[in-house]
């Protein structure tokens, strides 16, 4: 199965491996993480602490604008979330643009100067 995950043409490079990072610098205590054994060092975490702003609906500027990009097909950050996130803003300058076929980072993955493999 994590075969069939990482070689999927459709996931996001990488961000499957990323979990023994998390675990390394949240010190997570977690059944994942305690399995991993990668927080058992005599140091503190890198987290934030949560702060005034947690979990606090943002407010548009009046000179500004939000452009939110989205994609039904994205395994990685699901389309109800944008839906969610437009919603929640407080302000009438905003606009979600859905993509009913592309996957997660597609303008960062597309290819800007042709017969470049590497530009992105």
């Amino acid at each position: 199965m994590t075969k069939r995950f990482t070689d999927a043409s459709m996931s996001d490079s990488g961000l499957y491996t990323t979990n023994k990072l998390y675990c390394a610098f949240s010190k997570e205590e977690s059944a994942t993480c305690d399995k991993l054994g990668l927080g058992n060092y005599d140091a503190n975490p890198t987290t934030y602490d949560r702060n005034e702003f947690w979990n606090k609906s943002a407010t548009i500027p009046k000179d500004a604008s939000v452009l939110l990009l989205s994609s039904k097909l994205d395994p990685q950050t699901p389309h109800k979330y944008a839906e969610y996130l437009i919603e929640a803003l407080r302000g009438e300058n905003k606009e979600l643009v859905t993509f009913e076929y592309a996957h997660h980072g597609l303008l960062e993955s597309t290819q800007l100067i042709s017969g470049d493999m590497y530009m992105v």
